[in-house]
């Protein structure tokens, strides 16, 4: 009997420290996420390029393991490490491409919000107006210059700009 209470506590401590653990990674990802971002946004390739190398020193000396997410690959969700998704915004470092991977990943992941909320069902219109018009909000106060990128980006970008203007103008 002993023994079961001893592996119910162990257990208990091993879920808990995973559980506080995930939470630590998700903090760590979301920092170095926007400041990323705003690094990207700002062209700011110095600050960038000691970003991704504060990230790439982290994940070398295991203070970065990341943590599983699930991320929309165009055609549907798929789980992923959080590490991939901060590679991919560091990649442009190696290339000289430096901001363009984070902006580029903000563009898809603003494209990718407003389909998930224009096709959620479970909202009521008024609700996913207002949802929609807080993501365009947000979308115009980044002023992105998408058209500067390759032609995919073009595309996305103006894409929700025009969705954004139908909801704007549905007010």
């Amino acid at each position: 009997m002993k023994k079961i209470y001893s592996i119910i506590i162990i257990t208990l401590f091993y879920f808990s420290a995973v559980s506080a653990d995930e939470a630590e990674q998700k903090r760590i990802y979301d920092e170095y996420n926007q400041k990323i971002l705003n690094a990207g946004l700002e062209k700011n390739e110095e600050k960038y390029r000691e970003l991704c190398d504060q990230y790439a020193k982290g994940k070398l000396e295991n203070k970065i393991v990341g943590f599983q997410m699930k991320v929309f690959d165009g055609i549907r969700y798929k789980m992923t490490n959080s590490n991939n998704r901060l590679d991919y915004k560091c990649s442009g470092v190696e290339d000289g491409f430096y901001y363009g991977p984070a902006v580029y990943d903000l563009v898809t992941e603003t494209n990718d919000k407003v389909i998930e909320l224009r096709d959620d069902e479970s909202l009521s219109d008024e609700e996913k107006r207002q949802k929609i018009v807080k993501v365009c909000k947000d979308w115009d106060n980044y002023n992105i210059e998408f058209w500067n990128y390759d032609a995919t980006m073009l595309r996305i970008g103006d894409g929700i700009d025009r969705f954004c203007l139908r909801y704007e103008d549905s007010k």
